[in-house]
């Protein structure tokens, strides 16, 4: 349990509680204001693999808000941009609402991360320091399965390609949920205490997208986009979120 200062009395309280026990300050703003500090250091103290926290989402088992917390991939200094994915599984999800023909640029799952999710995850101000990147439609490397062309997000998935690049071994992938996500379907593999996340890539074809299992194996092939009928059987993937911030 992290201890956080409030800045109206000085006392320790738990990031967990709805607000400070001592003057009843709700910790909502305390996070907000300790996150407001950390980006004036952001690009100056920043490295890549160190985790910063960035955004609020439901994470505690019923649903309490907690600060996002994000691993950096890459910075690029000369823009002064930082490509940040979330540590922990945030939700779950299928790729598609239903099992459709679909690339990245036309599934459900882009609208609801460009749109629910981040209307959700960010205030105004944090809004805008997320720059919209262009994502590209890169090719399978073992299907020839069309990708769609290249969109302009401000929140994405990795590829293939991206997961192979920033994850250089499967322990590197392998990835644990939050107690929220867990509780909204993510399915939790107890040998590892993860989960699998999915990918932006259409796997063998497009009723398929690529995914990284809970072992941290990335499965090219991949698994159905959305459901089948009324079986709701692959909506227990997890959504890691990717996004590019500037300073």
């Amino acid at each position: 349990m992290a201890l956080i200062k409030c800045p109206e009395c000085g006392k320790e309280v738990s990031e967990y509680a709805k607000a400070c026990p001592n003057c009843g300050c709700p910790t909502e703003d305390i996070i907000k204001l300790k996150r407001a500090q950390q980006e004036q250091f952001l690009f100056e103290n920043t490295g890549i693999g160190d985790i910063i926290e960035f955004g609020t989402y439901p994470q505690g088992l019923y649903g309490e808000l907690q600060a996002i917390e994000w691993k950096v991939l890459d910075i690029d200094r000369d823009k002064e941009s930082i490509l940040l994915i979330s540590k922990y599984v945030l939700d779950s999800g299928s790729f598609n609402k239903e099992w459709d023909s679909v690339t990245w640029e036309t599934c459900s799952l882009r609208k609801w991360l460009n749109e629910d999710f981040f209307d959700k995850a960010f205030t105004l101000a944090e809004k805008s320091k997320i720059v919209e990147t262009e994502v590209l439609a890169e090719k399978n490397p073992e299907y020839d399965t069309p990708q769609g062309n290249n969109t302009n997000d401000k929140v994405f998935l990795l590829s293939i390609n991206e997961a192979y690049k920033y994850f250089k071994t499967d322990a590197e992938r392998r990835c644990e949920g939050t107690k929220y996500s867990y509780r909204r379907g993510v399915c939790k593999y107890d040998e590892y205490g993860t989960c699998f996340w999915l990918l932006r890539s259409s796997g063998q074809d497009n009723k398929s997208v690529a995914h990284v299992s809970f072992k941290g194996f990335l499965y090219e092939s991949g698994t159905p986009v959305g459901n089948i009928g009324s079986l709701k059987l692959f909506e227990d993937k997890g959504i890691r979120p990717v996004i590019r911030i500037k300073n």
